[in-house]
C-alpha cells in the first residue's frame, strides 16, 4: 500500500512539475526576433512589454538570447522539441525582422502596422500573419521555407529559392517584385504595378490584375496572371 502511495505521489510531482510556466523578461531593446530548432510558437506582436512564456517539459532547455539587435530563440544542438506538450509565447513590443530557422513554426497575432517589415523563412520553416498594414515590405523563403501573409502594403519585394513558398494573394499590394528559382513557388498581389522573374523551375501567380507589367524566364519556369472573378 505504500509502495502504491509513493508511485502516486511521485506521479503527481512529475505532472505538477512538468505544468509548470517559465517567464522571462526580455531586457534592452531589438529590432529582429529570429526562432529555430523546431520550436512552435505564437509571436504576439504589440504586447506592452517583452517577454516569453514556456510551459511544459522543454520549458528549462529552450535559450532564450539577446544578441546585440537580435532576440534569439532557440534549443541546444541535437536536442529534439516536444511540440505535442510545450507551449511557446513570444511577446514583443515592435520588430522590423521576423525570421523563423530549422522546421520552427511561427503564428504571429496582433495587428502590424509601421513603416516597414522584412519576413525570413529557411530550412523548412514557417510563418504565417495576417493583420499586416505597412508601407515597405520584404519577403525571403529558401529551402522549404514558407510564408503566408494577408494584409495591406504600398510596396513588397519577394525573394523565393530552392522550393521556398510564398502564399500573399491576400496581401494586397500596390507594387510587387518577385523572383523565384529553383522549384520556388509564389502567390503574389499587385494591383498598379507588377516585376516578375522566374529562374530554373520556378513558379508564379500573380492577383490582382496590375496595369504595368514586365516578366522574364530563365531556363523554364512559369508566370501566370490568374483572373479575378
Amino acid at each position: 500500500m505504500k509502495q502504491i502511495i509513493y508511485i502516486l505521489i511521485g506521479l503527481l510531482s512529475f505532472l505538477f512539475l512538468g505544468a509548470q510556466e517559465r517567464v522571462e523578461l526580455v531586457e534592452g531593446e531589438f529590432n529582429k526576433l529570429k526562432v529555430s530548432s523546431g520550436i512552435i510558437a505564437e509571436v504576439i506582436y504589440g504586447a506592452s512589454k517583452n517577454k516569453v512564456e514556456i510551459g511544459g517539459f522543454d520549458r528549462d532547455e529552450i535559450n532564450i538570447r539577446l544578441r546585440r539587435d537580435e532576440l534569439r530563440i532557440s534549443l541546444p544542438l541535437n536536442y529534439l522539441f516536444s511540440n505535442s506538450d510545450t507551449e511557446v509565447k513570444i511577446y514583443i513590443t515592435s520588430a522590423t525582422s521576423i525570421e523563423a530557422t530549422s522546421a520552427a513554426e511561427l503564428i504571429v497575432s496582433g495587428d502590424i502596422h509601421q513603416e516597414q517589415i522584412h519576413f525570413k523563412a529557411v530550412e523548412g520553416a514557417s510563418i504565417q500573419a495576417l493583420a499586416i498594414k505597412v508601407n515597405q515590405l520584404e519577403i525571403y523563403t529558401l529551402t522549404g521555407g514558407a510564408i503566408q501573409l494577408k494584409g495591406k502594403t504600398n510596396h513588397q519585394k519577394v525573394t523565393v529559392k530552392t522550393g521556398g513558398e510564398y502564399e500573399g494573394s491576400s496581401l494586397k499590394s500596390k507594387t510587387t517584385l518577385v523572383e523565384v528559382s529553383y522549384k520556388g513557388f509564389a502567390k503574389v498581389y499587385a494591383s498598379q504595378e507588377c516585376n516578375a522573374k522566374v529562374i530554373a523551375g520556378g513558379e508564379i501567380a500573380i492577383h490582382g490584375s496590375p496595369s504595368e507589367f514586365d516578366e522574364e524566364t530563365k531556363l523554364g519556369g512559369l508566370i501566370k496572371k490568374v483572373i479575378q472573378k
